[in-house]
């Protein structure tokens, strides 16, 4: 059971879900089921990593994004007008 909601939650990237799965890890008592969580857990490790990278560089465009248009702005020298 604990197996197949890890496979769906992999499956939809679902890291709420792998996060609830991973802290709630059961007791696996044959080879085959051990064998196979071992395998889905590199999987999600695989797509939170993928998952990571995709922010990561997301950001840095960002950044960079914001940087020029930063750089593209008027200049404008602050004034300080006072009447005398």
């Amino acid at each position: 059971m604990w197996t197949k909601q890890l496979t769906i939650a992999i499956v939809e990237k679902d890291l709420n879900k792998l996060s609830e799965l991973m802290k709630n890890l059961p007791q696996l008592d044959k080879k085959e089921e051990i064998e196979s969580a071992i395998h889905l857990i590199r999987e999600a490790k695989a797509l939170v990593q993928t998952l990571k990278d995709a922010t990561e560089a997301s950001m840095v465009q960002m950044k960079k994004s914001i940087t020029f248009l930063k750089s593209t702005q008027e200049k404008i020298p602050p004034r300080f007008d006072v009447k005398s």
